[in-house]
């Protein structure tokens, strides 16, 4: 097992792959290894994502994490999981609101989802045992009557969120096929090409090149905005400033070549970052401008989808300003 308590990737070697079905999952900010036990000690709930492959069903185990800064999650279960649930792939992420209405109304569409008895009961027994046993929090439950089996999530799992957020919260569901990663083989091996010269930057900073692809490759086919802009974040406040223009630069090369070749694949029509500020460069130095564009963008069509994420970059030598988004179809 190959992990540290500060670093922000933590993945298993593929020899442990056999026995744990683990792939690796991404720490941001404050994360903490806690234990392979169920634990209830969530502090400092506020912004988080992590990305983990659980244990085999066989063992009973799921990992727990002491939490600290919050924003969503995704789970990959195993297959031996999926088998047992009737699942292939759950992927589900929760984000506070400040909503004040009691009765939250989902706003999702999970009729796909084959939720059993099973793995409600299993759910409840090894992750809300605890929660439940507040007779108050029982009845809220059973008001809202948990039979309605596509729904469970977002009753049981909010219900236990909203018990340590003491705030509302939403929850969201995705799904996929659990050889999402068997089937990209090919794009897996041609990144691992494009990526030799990020590769040499990233020996710098504490994500490895397998991470960064396997993020990727999530990023490629989820449009995750969030997810590809944190990953991008770490590594340009790792590595060293001298360093930045050279990481966008490979960057650059790698982003327009992989949509080019895989624009069927992925459905990206638009891929946009535009980075300002002193890049590669400290003290007096005029701020510069790094733009990664690739297709169109267009704000004003209404066939594509797009994702937005405008914010500050904070490294050792100033702010960096960025806008970054996607359009897909």
């Amino acid at each position: 097992m190959i992990f540290s308590s500060n670093t922000d990737i933590f993945y298993w070697d593929t020899k442990y792959w056999k026995t744990t079905n683990l792939f690796f999952f991404l720490k941001i900010f404050n994360i903490y290894i806690f234990n392979i036990q169920f634990n209830y000690k969530f502090k400092n709930i506020i912004d988080y994502r992590l990305i983990c492959l659980c244990y085999n069903t066989s063992q009973k185990k799921l990992i727990q994490f002491k939490y600290k800064n919050i924003y969503n999650f995704i789970f990959l279960f195993n297959n031996n999981f999926n088998n047992l649930l009737n699942l292939n792939y759950l992927n589900y992420f929760y984000k506070i609101s400040n909503i004040t209405n009691n009765l939250l109304v989902s706003n999702y569409n999970i009729s796909n989802y084959d939720f059993n008895l099973y793995f409600l009961k299993l759910f409840i027994k090894k992750n809300i045992d605890k929660y439940l046993t507040n007779n108050n929090n029982l009845i809220t439950i059973n008001k809202k009557i948990i039979l309605f089996r596509t729904s469970f999530l977002d009753i049981v799992l909010k219900k236990y969120i909203e018990y340590f957020l003491n705030s509302k919260v939403f929850i969201n569901f995705d799904k996929y096929n659990i050889k999402f990663f068997k089937k990209k083989k090919k794009l897996i091996n041609f990144f691992k090409k494009k990526l030799k010269r990020i590769h040499r930057i990233l020996k710098k900073t504490k994500i490895t090149l397998k991470a960064f692809i396997f993020i990727t490759v999530i990023f490629l086919f989820s449009k995750d905005i969030n997810l590809y802009y944190r990953i991008l974040t770490l590594i340009i406040q790792q590595t060293h400033f001298k360093n930045h223009k050279r990481f966008l630069y490979y960057l650059k090369i790698f982003i327009t070549k992989t949509l080019l070749k895989f624009y069927k694949l992925t459905n990206f029509t638009g891929f946009y970052f535009f980075i300002s500020g002193k890049i590669s460069c400290s003290g007096n130095s005029k701020t510069r401008k790094y733009i990664i564009s690739y297709g169109k963008h267009s704000f004003t069509n209404k066939m594509l989808k797009l994702n937005i994420k405008k914010g500050l970059i904070y490294t050792k030598t100033g702010v960096l300003g960025f806008k970054f988004f996607i359009s897909y179809n």
